[in-house]
């Protein structure tokens, strides 16, 4: 603080001089004594006698006269009295100057405390909101499970309901589209199975060695595989491929494995005499139905010969094109021709031939018309992903944006589409029941 803004300093100094006993001096006792004592002289000059007081001037106005005790003490009641005043005033100031600091301290009091109360409010009212809009946060996620539950229930229902209508107007034979995708999908596993277990060890060939006839039929079933052959993890994809192309070209897209050329052709003139006769695709496709789902169920003995023999021509196609192009190795040595005991690479072959018979059966005994789908790769004209029909098994993370403007390099294993409805009509509508397996470039 100045010391000329604050003039306390200034009491304790002068107090000190003043007081010859050097302690606190009340202003207005001071003042009181001092009178008293002026009082006091005065009285007694005037209740001395003539005589006396002549005496007195005498002795106080003559030539040698001294200053007596009482002037001296008048002196200094005098000097007493003006460092009173002074002390007085100078405790005025003081008092002022505290009375005008304490008056603004207690003005920034009040102010700080109204900001006080203002602030808590504003905090109380803020609690307030953050705890409603908690209330409410956790009233939407009560409502968002109520919703999620709810739309549990009713994708239930809708899939009782499908359930149930498939049930309804599926007739003897008729297979639901779920159990096609589930058949597909255990053909599927099988095959990469089979190749990965005995020709996981084996290496590539080199291609340029090949016999024309084999080469010429390795571009037929694999058409880019000189683009990918030499990529990292490709050879089980490239094997994959041609055993699926060759189950697809020999079962799976046949019209009814275990029937002969001749009696394919006869059918297939059927059809078409029919086709001729009854403008209903609906009624030509309910006239195919039952009459395969007829061989299917009573002539499978009659055709047992020659599924046995169709059979055998798949697998040694198979074991054929894949010995010519693949190194031996640890478990995929063959068994020798005419071998009452074929090893165990060759039963698993002919039971996955089987499996295929048996499905590539039951796609044609349905009335609506189930085609195996097998994108047709080619080195002139590629083929971009398709998502709706394709899934890639190379592992990629990309979505399905990204994989639709990226090409296809083989088509692992085949899918599934059904045109048209349970009963054979509206020939218009398409459902993918599996999609095709699929490398991406």
């Amino acid at each position: 603080m100045d010391l000329k803004e604050d003039p306390s300093h200034l009491l304790h100094t002068e107090s000190v001089h003043a007081s010859p006993l050097n302690h606190p001096v009340n202003v207005q006792a001071a003042n009181s004594s001092s009178n008293s004592s002026i009082d006091s002289i005065d009285s007694n000059d005037t209740t001395a006698s003539p005589d006396t007081a002549n005496e007195q001037h005498n002795s106080y106005t003559g030539p040698n006269a001294q200053p007596s005790t009482k002037d001296k003490h008048i002196t200094s009641l005098h000097q007493e009295l003006s460092l009173l005043k002074q002390t007085l005033a100078q405790l005025t100031l003081t008092t002022s100057f505290w009375q005008t600091k304490h008056r603004t301290l207690h003005q920034q009091f009040l102010h700080t405390d109204t900001q006080l109360r203002v602030l808590t409010t504003e905090a109380a009212t803020q609690t307030a909101q953050i705890t409603a809009l908690q209330q409410d946060r956790n009233q939407l996620r009560r409502e968002a499970l109520e919703r999620d539950a709810e739309m549990g229930r009713l994708r239930g229902q809708v899939r009782d309901m499908k359930t149930f209508v498939s049930m309804s107007t599926r007739t003897e034979g008729q297979v639901s589209d779920g159990a096609f995708g589930e058949g597909m999908g255990r053909l599927g596993m099988g095959v990469q199975g089979w190749v990965v277990r005995y020709f996981r060890r084996g290496g590539l060939v080199d291609f340029d060695c090949l016999d024309p006839i084999t080469l010429a039929e390795l571009k037929g079933l694999a058409p880019t595989y000189e683009n990918y052959y030499h990529a990292p993890g490709a050879k089980v994809h490239l094997l994959q491929s041609i055993v699926s192309r060759i189950l697809v070209e020999m079962v799976l897209d046949t019209y009814f494995p275990g029937l002969s050329d001749e009696q394919v052709q006869r059918f297939h003139q059927m059809e078409e005499t029919l086709s001729q006769l009854v403008r209903s695709e609906e009624s030509i496709n309910h006239w195919r139905a039952s009459t395969l789902a007829l061989l299917r169920r009573d002539a499978i003995q009659t055709l047992q010969d020659e599924t046995d023999t169709h059979i055998e021509k798949v697998t040694l196609r198979i074991k054929r094109i894949l010995d010519a192009i693949t190194t031996d190795g640890p478990g995929s040595i063959s068994s020798a021709p005419g071998s009452s005991h074929p090893s165990p690479r060759d039963s698993s072959l002919r039971s996955l031939a089987t499996d295929a018979v048996d499905l590539a059966r039951l796609l044609v005994a349905q009335k609506a018309v189930l085609r195996v789908y097998i994108p047709e790769v080619s080195s002139q004209q590629p083929i971009l992903f398709d998502p709706d029909k394709m899934e890639d098994v190379g592992g990629e993370d990309e979505d399905e944006e990204a994989l639709a403007r990226r090409e296809i390099w083989c088509v692992v294993f085949p899918g599934v589409i059904k045109h048209g409805d349970e009963k054979g009509g509206r020939m218009e509508f398409r459902n993918v029941i599996a999609k095709a397996k699929v490398l991406v470039r």
